[in-house]
């Protein structure tokens, strides 16, 4: 197996493929003020993450090695890609994470993800040192 040089970034994707997976957590932790809630959390983090953190969103084939194992991840990032531009291509970039995870065409993101993210799992984290 490649051997991963960026293990911390793999562990952050392996996070946001975690939280656009389950839509349960989406509605209750997305944009979500609470009292007495330290930690926060939003789409525009994985957004900013798969598209200007990393090559992900561009090129995710360049990553494998440096947080990506194989074609299969790579295909895998493709879909969920795929499923969100789909979604921001019909409703635009402005609308709350609420808004967005109400439209039909979430689902497809968080299915995608959910096929996306036992591949990663399988594959681990690499090590972190």
């Amino acid at each position: 197996m490649i051997e991963i040089n960026l293990p911390s970034i793999r562990a952050q994707l392996l996070d946001f493929l975690k939280g656009l997976s389950d839509y349960s957590y989406q509605k209750e932790n997305w944009q979500v003020f609470r009292e007495g809630v330290k930690e926060y959390d939003e789409l525009d983090y994985t957004v900013h993450f798969l598209y200007d953190d990393t090559d992900l969103a561009n090129d995710p084939s360049s990553t494998v090695g440096y947080y990506l194992y194989d074609d299969d991840e790579v295909q895998a990032i493709r879909s969920i890609v795929s499923a969100i531009e789909v979604v921001f291509e019909r409703y635009g970039l402005e609308l709350t994470d609420a808004e967005y995870i109400e439209k039909p065409e979430w689902m497809q993101v968080v299915e995608a993800a959910s096929k996306a993210l036992p591949i990663f799992e399988a594959n681990g984290v690499g090590s972190l040192e």
